[in-house]
């Protein structure tokens, strides 16, 4: 049982001031239609009371009980208040920078969970349903609302191309290892901490699928299956952005390497996809739930700009949730195997 103070300074006053400064921040931005400055000021906001709530959670409790139900009730205050806040308007858009915000967060929580349930401890029998329960809690209390279906497929792009990079982690045998493990698996030499090599060569590989996936679009484009062809770009792009934020936080570096990175790759990948999505033209046909992904698939082309708000915001909510772990002594390792 943690102190009670403690306990009421992390659980109650942190939720309260956190609380009242996002709801002064949402209803001055609906306020004055989102004016550019305020929008950025709102998104730093955010981000930076997720790495608050998640190293309070991680540094100040010491039971993983409290840690995780600590983290899960004020994440879920602020979800629901960033949901609930969009009755001010009378719905969400494309362009609306909420639901940017809102998805962007959504992303980072999923994501979280995705890394947790490939690459953490415990049994799948058990990991694999807690993901899942977590997972649809999460969506929903998402808004169900007409003009945010883009996001939704994006959303599931991302994940789907996460994914991909977790399980391909997972065989090259990445773990999520604490201190006291790291510090006996490196007695036996059989660990090496995830450090801006590996994080190159795998965005080296990364590159050169992307590379890849140039090359075979013409024949993919005459048999109509151009749609695979972006939806594994863009979920390439997105396992980028995701590298780079667990490296910058559960990684082995210097911090003037990872802030920077950090800080600068993700827009840089929000404005490839910006390149790359402006020459989209459209393919879908007519009928079925298929087509329909189809067509709100191609819709993505129209996010303009948005793209490095979106790509900005979902690297570093998942950098700022993944904080949780490193402020308990999680990193990210590759496990030898034995002699």
């Amino acid at each position: 049982m943690p102190n009670l103070r403690l306990l009421l300074l992390v659980a109650v006053v942190l939720p309260a001031v956190i609380c009242a400064l996002d709801y002064a921040a949402l209803s001055f931005a609906y306020g004055n239609d989102w004016p550019a400055q305020h929008a950025l000021l709102t998104y730093g906001l955010f981000v930076g009371q997720v790495a608050l709530v998640s190293w309070a959670a991680g540094r100040l409790l010491q039971n993983w009980y409290w840690r995780l139900g600590m983290f899960a009730w004020v994440m879920t205050l602020i979800n629901l208040q960033l949901y609930s806040l969009q009755g001010i308007k009378l719905g969400w858009s494309e362009a609306d920078p909420a639901a940017l915000l809102g998805f962007a967060l959504l992303s980072a929580q999923l994501s979280a969970l995705a890394m947790w349930c490939v690459l953490g401890r415990g049994y799948w029998a058990w990991r694999i349903p807690a993901t899942c329960v977590a997972g649809v809690l999460l969506t929903s209390i998402m808004p169900n609302m007409y003009g945010i279906d883009v996001w939704k497929v994006l959303l599931c792009v991302q994940v789907c191309g996460l994914l991909v990079l977790l399980f391909a982690l997972r065989a090259a045998r990445y773990r999520l290892q604490s201190q006291s493990e790291i510090e006996s698996l490196a007695l036996a030499q059989r660990v090496r901490q995830f450090s801006i090599a590996h994080m190159m060569i795998w965005t080296a590989a990364i590159a050169i699928l992307l590379t890849l996936f140039r090359g075979v679009q013409p024949w993919l484009t005459v048999v109509g299956s151009v749609v695979w062809l972006r939806m594994g770009v863009l979920g390439l792009c997105c396992a980028v952005v995701a590298l780079v934020s667990v490296w910058s936080t559960l990684g082995e570096g210097a911090w003037f390497l990872r802030v920077p990175l950090l800080i600068g790759l993700p827009p840089m990948v929000g404005a490839l996809v910006r390149w790359m999505t402006a020459a989209w033209t459209q393919v879908f046909g007519a009928g079925g739930a298929w087509s329909s992904f189809r067509y709100h698939f191609d819709r993505l082309k129209d996010l303009d700009w948005h793209w490095l708000a979106w790509t900005s915001l979902a690297g570093w909510f998942l950098a700022a949730v993944l904080m949780l772990l490193r402020s308990t002594g999680y990193r990210l390792v590759r496990v030898k195997r034995h002699a």
